[in-house]
């Protein structure tokens, strides 16, 4: 598994709520209190794909984020890889909207 990531801020700042869970961009750091939580490169792929957009990301955005462009198109593989990252952050960090997910910052009510 690889661990946090470094590189530049979200459009909210380098840290992000979501939920139980600190994202500190500039420190490369996932945590929940001071334990920190380990994402594998998928799970750190789509958790900066939400975390870079302020609204809904749609299957497709997520895909290519991922690498897999040229998938089936009733793949599951975006469901799978959110689940995973769920199981890690806690339901409420990511939420399903209509059209794809959106990351459920700490200002915006999860649905």
């Amino acid at each position: 598994m690889a661990q946090a990531w470094t590189g530049g801020a979200t459009p909210h700042g380098d840290k992000v709520t979501l939920g139980t869970v600190e994202v500190d961009r500039a420190r490369g750091r996932v945590e929940r209190g001071r334990q920190p939580i380990w994402l594998t490169a998928s799970e750190e792929a789509l958790l900066w794909r939400l975390l870079d957009t302020d609204g809904v990301v749609g299957r497709e955005e997520l895909l290519v984020a991922l690498g897999e462009r040229a998938v089936h198109p009733r793949s599951n593989a975006v469901a799978v890889h959110v689940s995973r990252l769920r199981r890690k952050l806690g339901a409420a960090a990511i939420a399903t909207a209509p059209g794809g997910y959106r990351a459920a910052r700490g200002d915006t009510p999860p649905t």
